[in-house]
């Protein structure tokens, strides 16, 4: 309380010209945490959107697979050429620039299909670690315990050089084969947006700011003199 009094004081003492300069201050602060806040709040946005775009896409490769599980259990193919051909589809199922694309784990961490890192396929991941020090097939499994999960990490964008860039990755366990189907997508474009709303904000608060405090500083200065 006692700190307060003397901030208000000390406030009180304060030339006109002075007092507008301190709310010109305070009109800055106040603009960038609203920037800040917004931007957050647009990012989470984003976030959600990405999470319910990649669960899609998951439930989609889980019919392929359900697809195949059938034709086994009907006794149209064998369950082995069924898992193999299940997995050559799902390697298919990719955009032409390969930012989406699945890939598929089993319970032990061995990766059995990745469209793109073919020389992952038969190695157990457990203790993989990517560049940025992720674990991220370790991550996924974990993720999948109750059914599925979001993990986050960092990976190379296909096109983009090999400087890693943050990904968001979506697990499922597919309980009949006991496999872990997995699909990502790649966020740099999300936080590269946040930033971008943030500035202008800022600017656009800034310059409202200023707008309504240069002209009444300038007509004071111009009344009572100097500051």
């Amino acid at each position: 309380m006692n700190m307060f009094k003397s901030l208000s004081n000390a406030i009180a003492n304060l030339s006109v010209q002075r007092k507008l300069i301190v709310l010109t201050l305070l009109s800055a602060i106040g603009v960038i945490a609203i920037s800040v806040i917004a931007a957050r709040i647009q990012y989470l946005d984003a976030n959600k959107t990405r999470q319910g775009a990649l669960d899609i896409r998951v439930q989609l490769a889980t019919s392929v697979l359900d697809h195949y599980l059938k034709q086994a259990q009907d006794g149209q193919m064998p369950l082995e050429e069924a898992q193999q051909q299940a997995l050559d589809t799902l390697a298919t199922m990719h955009t032409d620039d390969n930012d989406n694309y699945f890939y598929v784990l089993d319970t032990s961490n061995t990766m059995l299909m990745h469209p793109l890192r073919k020389d992952l396929v038969g190695q157990n991941l457990k203790d993989y670690r990517t560049a940025h020090g992720d674990r991220l097939f370790h991550d996924q499994l974990e993720s999948v315990k109750h059914g599925d999960g979001y993990t986050t990490y960092h990976w190379a964008k296909p096109g983009h050089g090999d400087e890693p860039v943050l990904k968001m990755a979506y697990a499922r366990l597919y309980q009949p084969w006991q496999w872990v189907v997995a699909t990502g997508v790649y966020m740099d474009d999300v936080q590269a947006q946040a930033w971008r709303f943030t500035g202008m904000m800022t600017v656009a608060g800034g310059i409202n700011t200023l707008g309504t405090t240069i002209g009444p500083l300038l007509v004071s200065i111009a009344i009572f003199g100097s500051v």
